[in-house]
């Protein structure tokens, strides 16, 4: 059973696959394997009777027609076009989910850059094994990891990076291309806990740390390597993309926020635009110039957050610390997290400092 949370939907390879209707939800799930029919399968979610007629059910055991590749013609309209169509889009990006957990060479790709399949199914990943590279009207393609973007719950952007590096006609070098605008969002949405439903002015994420990062890549290793230790991160993409008003309020809810960007002085507009609504925010630019992607490769961006956090980002403040230290403690305890050698000896050195034995 393949259950996404990008798409709310869920199909099973063996008895109830993608091709049968696209993604099913949750009534379905119990309309086809409790053998029951549409009323009771409510009755059973919700709890009570259901008021009114059922509405007419999809048959999902008749298989239909897969959907036909798009003509070279049509393919380079599309393709080609700035324009994000989600009734074109949508389907197709919901079938790059599914494609991506039976391609092993996709996968191998993924674990090669460091990732967990936990990872890149939270962030709602895909593969398209044929996408058109750009400058070739769509007479070349090449299989690409498919890394969606999304805007107030609906997909907005798709990223595509391309398992191998490409060429255009001119002979410059492309690894990756897009359909859509990300501009006005953030990558990262699928990694989040949700807290920020609740406007408050008292946000649970003020007791928690967001890392702002580039790249959709290097968000996900921040995600894997420190999640658990009440750490969230969010990728502001491409390194002319600007902070608008709502990301910043975004932003604001959180006590602790790092901006971890490649160049110093991306860094610094980043952290100019941030402190106006967050004071104590920490702008690095990637350290010995490996990003976090690299770091996770080198099995050591666990220990680079930890001593961002507090080193850094901490300020010497000795609530802060502990703050900091018991939440590696917690996520350690939870079975959430392991902690590597360096980690754990930063821990130890700063735990001393404020009174917490490790």
């Amino acid at each position: 059973l393949h259950v996404s949370r990008a798409t709310n939907g869920w199909f099973c390879r063996k008895c109830n696959g993608l091709e049968r209707h696209g993604w099913k939800d949750a009534i379905e799930f119990v309309t086809y394997y409790g053998r029951v029919d549409f009323s009771t399968a409510v009755e059973r979610l919700t709890g009570r009777p259901m008021e009114g007629k059922s509405p007419m059910q999809k048959n999902i055991t008749t298989p239909v027609a897969p959907e036909p590749p798009p003509s070279a013609v049509e393919a380079s309209k599309i393709d080609d076009s700035d324009k994000f169509d989600p009734t074109y889009w949508v389907p197709r990006y919901e079938r790059s989910v599914a494609l991506l957990a039976g391609d092993s060479g996709a996968q191998t790709y993924l674990r090669e850059r460091g990732f967990e399949r936990e990872t890149w199914e939270r962030f709602g990943f895909g593969f398209d094994p044929a996408v058109a590279v750009p400058g070739t009207d769509g007479k070349q393609r090449a299989p690409a990891i498919v890394m969606p973007w999304f805007g107030s719950g609906q997909l907005r952007a798709l990223r595509y990076r391309f398992l191998g590096a490409q060429q255009r006609p001119t002979g410059k070098a492309v690894k990756q291309t897009g359909r859509g605008s990300p501009k006005g969002l953030f990558f990262g949405g699928l990694g989040l806990d949700g807290f920020q439903a609740f406007q408050s002015d008292k946000p649970t994420e003020r007791l928690r740390c967001l890392f702002v990062c580039e790249g959709e890549m290097n968000a996900m290793s921040i995600w894997q390597a420190a999640h658990p230790a009440r750490v969230d991160v969010v990728s502001i993409g491409s390194q002319d993309s600007k902070l608008t008003a709502p990301m910043l309020d975004f932003v604001a809810r959180y006590g602790d926020v790092v901006a971890w960007l490649d160049m110093p002085d991306r860094s610094a507009n980043v952290v100019g635009a941030i402190r106006e609504r967050v004071p104590h925010v920490l702008g690095v630019a990637s350290p010995k110039d490996n990003d976090a992607n690299d770091w996770l490769k080198l099995g050591k961006l666990q220990y680079i957050v930890a001593w961002l956090r507090l080193e850094r980002a901490a300020g010497g403040d000795v609530d802060a610390i502990r703050r900091i230290v018991y939440d590696y403690l917690d996520a350690v305890d939870a079975g959430e997290m392991v902690l590597s050698a360096d980690t754990t000896a930063i821990l130890r050195k700063f735990g001393a400092k404020v009174g917490v034995d490790i």
